[in-house]
C-alpha cells in the first residue's frame, strides 16, 4: 500500500533514537576514568619543573601543564572527581525533587502551594548564583560543589515530577482505583509512578548534564578545594592562561566535558523518544 509522503515523514520522525551511541560514549568515559589507578601513569599531583609545558609526545601523550604534570594522568584522575561530584549533585537534585514534586502533584491544595512556592523561590536564582551562595555559606570543597549543584537542580526536577503526576492523576484508571477503595499509597506506587517513569528517567539524564556543567563551572572558578587534586573544570582554568602557547592543557578536559554532556542528553532524548514510540 502506498504511504502518503506526510505520513511517511511523520513515521520517520517518530522512530526512537538509538541508545547505542550515547551508551557507548558514557561507557568509554566511565571505564577509562575508573581505570586510571590501573594504568602506569605519572602521579597527577607531582610537579616536575624541568618538564613544564611539553607538547604531546610518547612519554606524555597529552603533554604537560605549566607545572610539569602529566595532562593525560590529570584528565583521567580528574574525570573521577568530576563525575563523582556530578553524580552526587544529580542525586541531591533528583531524590528530594522527586519526593517534593510527587507530594505536591498528588496532594495538591496547600501542600502543593507551599512546596511549589519554595521551588519558585529557588528557581528565581540563576543556577550559578545559587551555587556560589551555597559555597559562600558552607565553604569550598568537592562536597560543597555537589551540594550547590544539587540545590540548583532540585526545583526543576520537582517541577517536572509534579507536572508528570498531574498528567496522570485525573486519568480514568486512577478514578477507578479511588472508586474501588485502593489506598492512596498503593495508587501512587503502583498506578502513578510506573506511568511517569519515562519522563522522570529522561529528565534525570538532563539533570546529570546540568550537574556536570555546573560542577565544572564552580571548579573552574576555584571552589573545588585542594588545587592539586585534578578536576576537569579546574584543568580548564589552568589551561586558559596559556591556551595560545599550550592548547593541549585545556583541550582534553574540554572535550571530555562536551562528550559526556552530549551523551547524557542524547541518552535522555532516546529514552523519551522510545517511550513515546511505545505509546
Amino acid at each position: 500500500m502506498r504511504i502518503p509522503l506526510p505520513d511517511l515523514i511523520g513515521s520517520a520522525q517518530r522512530q526512537p533514537r538509538p541508545f547505542a551511541v550515547p551508551v557507548m560514549i558514557l561507557s568509554i568515559v566511565v571505564v577509562i576514568t575508573l581505570a586510571a589507578p590501573l594504568l602506569n601513569l605519572p602521579d597527577p599531583r607531582t610537579a616536575v619543573a624541568e618538564a613544564h609545558l611539553r607538547p604531546p609526545s610518547l612519554e606524555h601523550p597529552f603533554g604537560t601543564d605549566a607545572l610539569g604534570r602529566d595532562v593525560l594522568s590529570r584528565t583521567l584522575w580528574g574525570g573521577q572527581q568530576t563525575l563523582l561530584v556530578a553524580l552526587l549533585g544529580a542525586g541531591i537534585a533528583i531524590l528530594p525533587g522527586l519526593v517534593l514534586g510527587v507530594m505536591a502533584g498528588y496532594n495538591q491544595g496547600w501542600t502543593d502551594r507551599l512546596l511549589m512556592a519554595g521551588m519558585d523561590i529557588l528557581l528565581a536564582f540563576p543556577n550559578l548564583l545559587l551555587g556560589l551562595a551555597t559555597i559562600a555559606l558552607i565553604g569550598p570543597g568537592r562536597f560543597s560543589i555537589a551540594l550547590a549543584v544539587g540545590l540548583a537542580g532540585l526545583p526543576a526536577y520537582a517541577r517536572v515530577a509534579r507536572a508528570a503526576v498531574l498528567m496522570v492523576r485525573s486519568a480514568p484508571y486512577i478514578d477507578a482505583a479511588h472508586a474501588i477503595g485502593v489506598p492512596p499509597g498503593q495508587i501512587l506506587l503502583f498506578h502513578i509512578l510506573p506511568n511517569i517513569r519515562e519522563s522522570l528517567f529522561s529528565f534525570a539524564g538532563v539533570s546529570l548534564s546540568w550537574a556536570i556543567l555546573n560542577g565544572a563551572a564552580l571548579a573552574f572558578l576555584g571552589f573545588g578545594g585542594d588545587p592539586a587534586i585534578p578536576d576537569w573544570g579546574a584543568m580548564l582554568n589552568e589551561g586558559r592562561a596559556v591556551f595560545r602557547l599550550a592548547p593541549w592543557i585545556a583541550l582534553p578536559p574540554g572535550i571530555a566535558i562536551t562528550l559526556t554532556i552530549f551523551a547524557a542528553n542524547r541518552l535522555a532524548d532516546a529514552w523519551q523518544d522510545t517511550a513515546g514510540h511505545r505509546i
